[in-house]
């Protein structure tokens, strides 16, 4: 049927296709067109053929062109189709090695934001600065990509970015997808025992901060009202 628009909403739109060949005694035209427009397809065609005649050399009078135009889609033989529910696959290929890098980065410079510039002098976070510059993982620091443990998930929806800052591990997602990444040790005064939320819409460019547990709050209760 042709190339298609896919809306938010689901809805399909067909994208305006023309195409027309010689066949040497004259020319045949195959238009493909959204049903919204049908009434734009005189318009259409005019400007296609305008364009093709003029490859060819040719100058034509518009207003006969026009007049051409109308008399052939009343006489053209048209179809109709029509595609209901339409299943849309597709595929995504990430670069793993990217992927780690960005979330790497966003832990430690978040990190760095939320506990002051004290942090820098932590060992984990002197192994993040290496693995951002030297763009290569290290193996000696704890990650997960995606995260497994998916319970963290619930309280956190896809339609904003998410870091979460609990015990000694950083929770990152974003557009759905989570990663864990350790930012310190065990036992060090950089840990959150409680927890600490930030929120980014990144329609508003805008971020908040909150308690992990008023977030936990806030989901449960979103989750009761629905």
């Amino acid at each position: 049927m042709g190339n298609f628009r896919l809306f938010q909403t689901g809805d399909l739109y067909l994208i305006p296709d023309i195409k027309i060949n010689n066949t040497g005694s004259g020319v045949e035209i195959l238009m493909s067109i959204d049903k919204s427009d049908l009434t734009k397809a005189e318009k259409y065609l005019e400007k296609k053929l305008s364009r093709h005649f003029k490859t060819e050399g040719k100058e034509v009078n518009k207003e006969k062109l026009s007049k051409l135009v109308s008399e052939l889609i009343e006489n053209a033989e048209k179809g109709h189709k029509k595609k209901e529910s339409p299943q849309i696959a597709g595929k995504i290929s990430l670069d793993f090695i990217s992927q780690v890098m960005l979330y790497t980065k966003i832990a430690y410079e978040l990190a760095i934001y939320h506990f002051d510039e004290k942090y820098i002098n932590d060992p984990i976070a002197n192994k993040l600065r290496l693995v951002i510059k030297n763009q290569e993982p290290d193996k000696t620091i704890y990650w997960q990509f995606p995260a497994e443990k998916q319970s963290y998930n619930v309280f956190f929806d896809d339609e904003h970015h998410w870091i979460l800052f609990f015990h000694n591990v950083c929770f990152i997602k974003l557009f759905g997808l989570s990663a864990l990444i350790e930012f310190t040790e065990k036992g060090s005064s950089f840990v959150e025992k409680e927890g600490v939320v930030y929120k980014f819409c990144y329609k508003t460019l805008s971020f908040i901060k909150l308690p992990l547990m008023e977030q936990i709050s806030q989901t449960n209760q979103s989750t009761r009202s629905v």
